[in-house]
C-alpha cells in the first residue's frame, strides 16, 4: 500500500503541477498583431541622462545578425545604459538571413539627442561591405564619435570596420 502511495505522489503531483501551468498559460491573450506598416517605428523609451549611451551600429546595406543583436541584448538587458540602434538613415537596413530592422535613430537624430556629444560605447558589428560607397557614412559617424571620446568596441568581425575607420582617412581613396 505503500509504495502505491509513493507512485502517485510522484506521478500524481507532477501532473497536477504541470495541469496548473498549462491551464495558466492557455489563459493568457496573445499579443495583438500589427499590421505592417513603412511608417517609422516608434522612439525607444526616453534617454536617461544618468545612464551612459551605447549606439550599436547597423550598416547602410547589411548587418551580421548577431553580430549586431547579441551585444544589442547585453547592454540592453545590463539596465545600465541607454541602448540604441543606428544607422546613417532610419530607412530598414537588412541583416544577414534576411531580417529586415529599422534603427532606433540615424546618425544625426542620435547626435541631435545627446547634444553634439558622442555616444559613450560605440558597438562595431560586422558590415560585411564596409568599403561600399553607400556605407561611407558609417565610417566618417565611427571616426567623428571616436574622435569626440567615444569607446569604439568591436564584435566579432566587426573589427573590420574599425580597421576601416583606423586605416582609411579618405574612405574613398582606395576607390
Amino acid at each position: 500500500m505503500r509504495w502505491i502511495a509513493y507512485i502517485l505522489a510522484a506521478v500524481l503531483l507532477p501532473v497536477l503541477i504541470g495541469g496548473i501551468r498549462l491551464n495558466t498559460t492557455l489563459a493568457r491573450k496573445p499579443p495583438p498583431l500589427v499590421a505592417a506598416s513603412n511608417a517609422a517605428p516608434p522612439a525607444p523609451k526616453p534617454r536617461d541622462p544618468s545612464k551612459p549611451t551605447v549606439a550599436v551600429l547597423l550598416g547602410a546595406d547589411i548587418t551580421e545578425i548577431t553580430d549586431a543583436l547579441g551585444p544589442y541584448e547585453i547592454f540592453a538587458r545590463a539596465g545600465m545604459f541607454n541602448v540604441y540602434a543606428v544607422a546613417p538613415t532610419r530607412a530598414s537596413t537588412a541583416l544577414t538571413g534576411g531580417l529586415r530592422i529599422r534603427p532606433h535613430y540615424s546618425f544625426a537624430e542620435l547626435d541631435q539627442l545627446l547634444g553634439g556629444a558622442a555616444p559613450r560605447i560605440v558597438v562595431a558589428p560586422d558590415v560585411p561591405n564596409i568599403q561600399a560607397a553607400e556605407n561611407r557614412p558609417v565610417v566618417e559617424w565611427v571616426r567623428r564619435s571616436a574622435q569626440a571620446g567615444a569607446i569604439s568596441f568591436s564584435w566579432c568581425a566587426g573589427a573590420a570596420v574599425l580597421a576601416e575607420v583606423m586605416l582609411c582617412p579618405t574612405h574613398s581613396a582606395r576607390r
